[in-house]
């Protein structure tokens, strides 16, 4: 599976290569960091829903980088779970929104929250 070649580049000199895998156990990685918010085969996607990214993402980790890469497309990303594999996404599904803003909203699709001191926020 692919992304689109242009974020693909973007992406990757952030540290987001395509692809991305974190841990070759993801019960392994879980249990060593049981506070982060882990998304094993994520997808990311634009507002039309069109995956434009997949990996392993730590977003407890990559925040900076995700925002990073929301403000260099200049555009809203929605990050799914592994189990929604189909194109184009529903976004009304994801589990975060990064805002080229900086702005990053969780959605009640994560569950407990793994940043207790942010507030759960929705603008799906």
């Amino acid at each position: 599976m692919r992304g689109r070649p242009p974020v693909e580049k973007i992406a990757a000199a952030l540290g987001l290569p395509n692809g991305r895998l974190i841990s070759w156990s993801k019960s392994w990685y879980r249990e060593l960091f049981p506070d982060h918010l882990v998304l094993s085969n994520a997808s990311i996607t634009d507002a039309s829903g069109r995956r434009l990214w997949w990996g392993d993402l730590d977003a407890s980790v990559d925040e900076e980088k995700l925002v990073a890469l929301a403000r260099a497309l200049e555009r809203r990303l929605f990050v799914f779970y592994e189990a929604h594999f189909r194109d184009p996404l529903p976004i009304e599904r994801a589990a975060l929104v990064f805002e080229p803003t900086g702005e990053v909203l969780m959605t009640d699709r994560v569950a407990p929250p793994p940043w207790p001191d942010r507030a759960r926020r929705s603008r799906l």
